[in-house]
């Protein structure tokens, strides 16, 4: 799940979709996801993190990216290799980015379908 109104989150999901083999992710917006949200409770409803649903777990902030990156050809598999790194150090990073992706990246005028 991702913020569907969030450039920087449709350019992920666009390099996501490029560099994973064919089938591999399913990508929805939170916006249109409701019934995935009353699912998974554990998915904070304020679209601050994105979230990565493998196997019936759920991931989210820093470690949802980084499992993602598992399914990517390679060279981009090699990312998830950050998952070495503390959660209580790439989560601040990563919630420094989320709150201010619209000041930085900007939004999308409308949702895409």
């Amino acid at each position: 799940l991702y913020d569907g109104v969030c450039n920087l989150c449709h350019w992920t999901v666009d390099f996501f979709k490029r560099h994973s083999r064919q089938g591999t992710f399913e990508f929805r917006e939170f916006q249109s996801s409701q019934d995935i949200l009353d699912t998974y409770p554990e998915i904070p409803r304020d679209m601050s993190t994105v979230a990565f649903i493998d196997e019936g777990k759920v991931h989210l902030y820093s470690a949802a990216e980084i499992k993602a990156c598992w399914y990517l050809k390679f060279p981009y598999n090699l990312l998830s290799g950050f998952i070495v790194v503390p959660g209580f150090i790439r989560d601040p990073v990563y919630n420094l980015i989320g709150k201010n992706r619209y000041a930085w990246f900007g939004t999308k005028k409308k949702l895409s379908n």
